[in-house]
């Protein structure tokens, strides 16, 4: 998880440190755009969580 924060972070900077010629407007949008596709991944990540352990539960259920 480091990893990908340190991933994160490096690509930060990186959208900071662009030309002055790329606007800040871009820069925001960008960076708008890049936190609601975390946001939403993270989201269907925790949702395919939620399936596979009711799944999970369910067969346990129907084992005993």
């Amino acid at each position: 998880m480091s990893g990908a924060l340190r991933g994160i972070a490096a690509f930060h900077q990186s959208l900071v440190a662009l030309p002055p010629t790329y606007s800040m407007h871009h820069k925001a949008q960008l960076v708008w755009a890049i936190r609601h596709c975390v946001t939403l991944f993270f989201f269907f990540f925790l949702y395919g969580c939620g399936l596979w352990i009711g799944a999970a539960q369910q067969s346990v259920r129907k084992a005993l």
